[in-house]
């Protein structure tokens, strides 16, 4: 599952998720940490720490062109369960929630896809 999120001419894929990664670092987003697998790659889950949804699955961003577009696609980390679709399909919800609360001026469509 992944979500596309097509950006305005101002904001490139790249300054979104800094953005958002900076509000999510500096907690003015609560609801998502960064969290890093064994070899240093980042990642957003959900919080809190110990919590229901946290680590189940994760955020990982990439970045497309023709259109400009940031990527954001549900994956987990190997030594833990697959995560069924319930729980790929909630961090999707969640996460299209918190882009459109929080930075709908830094973009123009976003799409989902299973």
């Amino acid at each position: 599952m992944k979500i596309e999120v097509h950006t305005v001419a101002t904001t490139t894929p790249e300054k979104l998720w800094g953005k958002i990664k900076k509000h999510v670092v500096e907690e003015e987003i609560k609801t998502w940490v960064v969290v890093k697998d064994d070899k240093g790659v980042e990642y957003l889950t959900h919080t809190p720490p110990g919590g229901q949804w946290y680590r189940k699955a994760l955020i990982k961003e990439s970045f497309l062109t023709m259109p400009s577009r940031l990527v954001l696609t549900v994956t987990w980390f190997t030594d833990l369960p697959v995560p069924d679709e319930y729980t790929k399909g909630l961090y999707i919800g969640r996460f299209t929630e918190q882009l459109m609360q929080d930075f709908t001026k830094d973009f123009i469509k976003l799409e989902t896809f299973a």
